[in-house]
């Protein structure tokens, strides 16, 4: 692949996070939250030795910022917002060691995993050791984060079973494949979003808005991901590209293939195709821009969701999510693909600029 493409198609996301950053003058949370997120790695225990700092390093903080920036955007009470932050991301990097034991992972970020390093038992161990320290950094919060942390755990835990029940079967609905990224993925920003609002002392009906937007906007982030899966690379993602289709985890893409061309995909299936063609078969049959609407429709709920909590200090993130979305696009299509995705790209800028005309 040339520079030229290479940069093209990976314009960095970090940049729109800073801007969240920057705007919600978060920075000075964000390293309280990296300080002690590093002291439940250095315990001088058996568990924290299983896990390195590095790993720990590498996440975004996603979730925290969201969490973090919706609080600031109503409030400048920094007490409690560390602790809960935290907790947000250590059950998030609990997450992230279970699925490498499922999908015995044995990189992640170009680095060894702690199933591959130690064993699946002692990852998983490991994991759970993670999930206890969320508690513990919570444990002096309102009763409410708590409760809000454990429900999204919970919710995680169940759409992660509803994934392993449709392991292997391209018949899943899409019903149920929904369903399972609601918890899997959707709960920590669903419930990340309404503690930043409970922390940010937002009223009653503004707490229903917040919840809505981290729904939407987690789903919106899985199916983008989904994509990603499909159409970035090895090099870009730090992991095997089309690695959901080997794993027989049938995503978005995938199940609507199999309703629109089930003989298209039994095909593949079958061996008779080659599995290096699906990002070009999934172009030509229409999937990838019924995908982009699909897509699309998620990220104007999510957004519609935050007008309804009407504050408008808010609107620094959705101007973060619809850049979120137009960079993943520049991540996952490549450029030789995009005119064929012209319609949808410029129904998606149309759309946006009509919503949001009094944001820029």
């Amino acid at each position: 692949m040339s520079k030229l493409i290479l940069y093209v198609i990976f314009r960095p996301m970090r940049p729109k996070l800073s801007s969240l950053i920057n705007t919600y003058q978060i920075s000075d949370l964000l390293a309280a939250v990296d300080q002690l997120i590093q002291a439940t790695v250095l315990e001088p225990n058996i568990n924290s030795r299983l896990i390195k700092p590095d790993f720990l390093k590498k996440s975004k903080k996603l979730r925290p910022i969201l969490c973090l920036s919706v609080a600031r955007a109503n409030s400048n009470n920094n007490d409690p917002l560390v602790q809960a932050a935290t907790a947000l991301e250590l059950l998030h990097q609990s997450s992230l060691i279970h699925d490498d034991i499922i999908d015995k992972s044995l990189t992640r970020h170009n680095q060894p995993t702690i199933n591959a390093n130690y064993g699946s038992a002692k990852a998983l161990v490991g994991g759970d050791y993670l999930v206890g320290q969320a508690f513990l950094s919570s444990s002096e919060l309102d009763p409410r984060i708590n409760y809000q942390l454990a429900t999204s755990y919970i919710m995680m835990c169940e759409g992660q079973q509803l994934e392993l029940q449709d392991q292997h079967n391209p018949n899943r609905s899409i019903k149920s494949y929904l369903k399972a990224i609601e918890g899997k993925t959707a709960a920590l920003f669903q419930k990340g979003t309404l503690i930043g609002g409970i922390l940010g002392n937002y009223n009653q009906s503004q707490l229903l808005y917040l919840e809505k937007f981290g729904q939407y906007f987690g789903v919106f982030y899985q199916l983008m991901d989904d994509l990603l899966d499909i159409y970035s690379s090895q090099e870009l993602l730090q992991k095997d590209v089309l690695k959901d289709f080997y794993e027989g985890n049938f995503t978005y893409p995938y199940l609507l293939l199999k309703e629109q061309n089930p003989y298209l995909m039994t095909s593949i299936l079958s061996h008779n195709i080659d599995y290096a063609q699906i990002p070009k078969l999934l172009i030509q049959e229409g999937i990838t821009a019924k995908m982009l609407r699909f897509i699309h429709s998620h990220l104007l709920k999510s957004l519609r969701s935050l007008d309804k909590v009407k504050q408008p200090s808010l609107d620094p993130i959705k101007v973060f999510c619809f850049n979120f979305l137009k960079d993943s696009i520049d991540l996952q299509v490549n450029p030789v693909d995009r005119p064929k995705l012209k319609f949808i790209l410029n129904k998606i800028d149309k759309d946006y600029n009509k919503l949001n005309k009094d944001v820029f």
